[in-house]
């Protein structure tokens, strides 16, 4: 509900990309907004950290735009950012951040086998309005900034950043 309620912008950052429920649950969110008329640009950012690796930018951003009409004013994004190899530096940040007005920020990934199954992970996130909403643009702005402007064997590699082709 929070993303489909965005107007002209929402930024996402996470650790890893959505799973199962969650990633159907952006998926129908984004091709919502694609059927609404709006011009929305949806920027999605995830860490590229060592053990689980990096992100497939452009299989994500098929998986979640797949529904998407031709004729949709979304414009969907998607990228890896680890700031350094040594000593290692990724994205680790939760956040959804919406028209610069409202946010949901905490511990939260979107993992449904951490969280939506038996025995959940219990993490505390919070739901933000007003000028304080705004910081989880600009967070995902320096984000955005350093991921286009730094591209690496990682981002390269997993064709980050990615942008929903027209």
């Amino acid at each position: 509900a929070l993303i489909t309620s965005a107007q002209t912008v929402v930024d996402l950052t996470s650790l890893q990309p959505a799973d199962d429920r969650y990633e159907a649950a952006i998926r129908n969110a984004i091709t919502w907004l694609g059927n609404s008329g709006r011009t929305v640009n949806i920027r999605l950012v995830f860490g590229a950290f060592p053990i689980q690796g990096a992100v497939d930018a452009k299989a994500i951003l098929q998986s979640l735009t797949r529904d998407l009409p031709t004729s949709s004013r979304v414009t969907v994004s998607v990228g890896n950012y680890r700031s350094s190899n040594l000593p290692p530096s990724w994205n680790h940040s939760k956040i959804i951040a919406i028209d610069g007005f409202d946010a949901f920020v905490g511990g939260h990934n979107l993992w449904t086998g951490h969280y939506l199954n038996i025995e959940p992970v219990h993490d505390l996130s919070i739901r933000l309005r007003g000028p304080a909403a705004r910081d989880g643009h600009h967070f995902a702005d320096a984000q955005w900034r350093w991921t286009c402007a730094n591209r690496t064997w990682i981002t390269r590699w997993t064709s980050s950043p990615r942008i929903q082709p027209r």
